[in-house]
């Protein structure tokens, strides 16, 4: 998660993260994704996602989606998502 590009707006949190894949996923090796957050809920959903097909975010894109989507991702106790959500509310409190 990118803390320095957290924000807070409406009571809900906007914030960046990287991932990197063992193995290729979706033709990449690293994903970035924009995410809003509601720490009351600890629920999220995708703003943007983009593969990249090498780690750590560089090279190529391979593949590039926004989202409007109003479903939201509850994460389950002791899980990444509940990990990522924690540390962004964290974040978003300093």
């Amino acid at each position: 998660m990118d803390a320095d590009r957290l924000r807070k707006h409406n009571g809900l949190i906007y914030f960046w993260d990287l991932e990197d894949f063992i193995k290729p996923t979706d033709g990449g090796l690293s994903a970035m994704t924009y995410r809003r957050g509601d720490c009351n809920t600890m629920g999220y959903n995708y703003l943007s996602i983009s593969v990249y097909e090498q780690p750590m975010g560089k090279g190529k894109t391979v593949t590039s989606s926004n989202y409007n989507d109003e479903d939201w991702i509850y994460a389950k106790p002791g899980s990444v998502g509940e990990f990522m959500m924690r540390n962004a509310c964290d974040f978003s409190n300093k």
